[in-house]
């Protein structure tokens, strides 16, 4: 696939709306019925469904991140698009995203994360949530 692909550009301004926590691109990039599933599938994490969910759900850690980094590699025998994430937790991750895309919006994500620290991840963030509140 070509760098100046339409589907590329799409990708990119993805992961760079991430990355800089640019929900209104975000928006515009989503389908509204987008579905993100992160993998793999021993993490027993069910699929965020619909773009406002996801949005929410980021801005919901986006508080904990503070910088996203994001290299690429295309037009390569093995393309990956890696992003590495340092924020309060005080970590470094590569992440893997397959992109796909219709109708000019991105209809679906898969996410590849190492699972050992998405376990801790998820770990820290029950930590900052509190209890539900007795009947």
């Amino acid at each position: 696939m070509s760098s100046s692909s339409a589907n590329v550009q799409l990708a990119l301004s993805m992961l760079s709306a991430l990355g800089s926590q640019d929900f209104a691109t975000l928006e515009k990039v989503w389908a509204p019925a987008l579905e993100w599933q992160i993998l793999p599938a021993s993490l027993n994490r069910p699929p965020t469904v619909g773009r406002e969910v996801a949005i929410e759900a980021l801005k919901g850690i986006g508080s904990i991140l503070k910088r996203v980094n994001v290299s690429t590699a295309l037009d390569a025998a093995k393309a990956v698009d890696t992003v590495t994430t340092d924020g309060k937790f005080n970590f470094t991750n590569e992440y893997i995203f397959t992109v796909y895309i219709a109708d000019g919006v991105i209809v679906k994500l898969k996410e590849f994360t190492d699972s050992a620290f998405a376990l801790s991840f998820g770990a820290y963030l029950a930590t900052l949530t509190p209890p539900p509140a007795s009947a």
